[in-house]
């Protein structure tokens, strides 16, 4: 059925009457943006008032917040939580906000009444490839993250609505036992020519934090690797790579010491809530300017660029990006859902496995294969599962007990 939707800004509503009113309107969600709340505020103990006054309503609403911290109390306030930055219909995006959520182990605080929101789907918006758009799906379903359609329901393609509305990937997202997947394992490659995540972590003398501007070419060079910072996944966590001259890898920085994005000047170099890891291409915004100001560097003489938060952070090389991934849950009755990803070139297939042990089983254990994707009963395995996974594609498959 249709839902219907109020988007609000914190505190734009008096309590008392915004939400009965919404609830006579026959209101099914609400988001909360908490784009009336300073740096500094208190984002939860906001929330928490209209959460109180939502559930006084008389009428069950979805309450969805943005940046609610600490994140161990977020399900007091809400039903869900936006994991990162804006979602943009790009296959780097999509994945940054999937690996922000890993990194905060946001597994451990999803349970039936509150998800981690991982944005948007972008689905049949023509930014991706249709294996792409798997991809976006299954890590949608396998991390239960809820699924908002953010595409025009008036010009899907057939191969759109079929990855849409594939009743198994469905029925992964939304089994009834309520536990959100995570990353179980991972091949990780440490080759200059596999992109890194860049990070903001604590400053020390790693050549890992050791950086060139280079005025002529406009890149930011690790000492160490060679490789050159890159902002091509948009709105979203940036990477490093080789360096290749495209206009992404351009940067610029004024004399407050904002980095700019020069494909985008209006974009720049952000330490993501101020505490990081994740170091992202976000608007410029007047507020990092301030004392701990996320979009402020300093280069030191070592070649650091020195983050003003506090404490001080330094943009870091970060660890090889894995090239292969195994992201697996439990389901209802037994089963597990198990997800192979490969984050290699497009034009490259690597064999990706994942045992028994990777997803807390006995090895000695045989299961029933189901590949979701294709509705194809793949046979019954014991100790392992092996699939061919092409770059940027995923095999999403159901184990049940044999």
């Amino acid at each position: 059925r249709m839902h219907t939707v109020i988007i609000l800004c914190a505190c734009m509503c008096a309590l008392v009457t915004c939400f009965p009113l919404a609830a006579s309107w026959g209101v099914d969600y609400v988001k909360n943006d908490d784009c009336n709340i300073p740096h500094g505020g208190d984002a939860n103990t906001d929330y928490g008032h209209m959460f109180q006054a939502i559930n006084a309503s008389g009428r069950p609403m979805v309450h969805s917040v943005k940046g609610s911290e600490p994140i161990e109390s977020a399900h007091l306030v809400a039903n869900m939580r936006r994991v990162g930055h804006d979602i943009g219909d790009n296959f780097g995006s999509m994945l940054s906000l999937v690996m922000q959520g890993e990194k905060q182990n946001l597994s451990l605080y999803a349970h039936p009444g509150f998800w981690n929101d991982l944005d948007m789907l972008e689905i049949g918006n023509g930014g991706m490839s249709l294996d792409e758009y798997r991809t976006h799906m299954a890590f949608w379903a396998i991390l239960k993250a809820p699924l908002l359609l953010g595409n025009d329901l008036t010009k899907m393609t057939h191969d759109v609505v079929d990855i849409l509305t594939n009743d198994e990937v469905l029925a992964i997202n939304q089994d009834a036992l309520g536990v959100q997947g995570k990353l179980v394992r991972v091949v990780y490659s440490n080759s200059t020519k596999v992109m890194r995540m860049l990070e903001a972590i604590p400053c020390s003398s790693s050549p890992t934090q050791k950086w060139t501007y280079d005025n002529t070419s406009m890149t930011i060079k690790n000492q160490g690797t060679g490789t050159c910072i890159d902002g091509s996944s948009g709105r979203g966590q940036v990477t490093v790579g080789p360096c290749t001259g495209a206009s992404t890898q351009q940067w610029s920085m004024d004399t407050a010491g904002e980095i700019h994005f020069h494909k985008n000047t209006n974009l720049c170099l952000d330490v993501y809530n101020y505490t990081g890891p994740v170091v992202q291409v976000y608007s410029c915004k007047a507020e990092g300017k301030g004392k701990n100001g996320n979009q402020i560097f300093a280069v030191t003489s070592t070649g650091q660029m020195q983050a003003h938060t506090e404490p001080s952070l330094c943009l870091d090389l970060g660890s090889g990006q894995g090239q292969l991934f195994v992201f697996a849950g439990p389901l209802s009755s037994n089963a597990h859902a198990v997800m192979l990803f490969s984050d290699a070139e497009t034009n490259v297939t690597n064999n990706i496995t994942v045992s028994w042990a990777d997803i807390g089983v006995d090895a000695s254990a045989s299961y029933a294969v189901r590949d979701v994707w294709n509705h194809k009963d793949l046979g019954t395995m014991k100790g392992s599962f092996t699939a061919s996974v092409p770059g940027h594609s995923n095999v999403l498959v159901k184990l049940t007990p044999a």
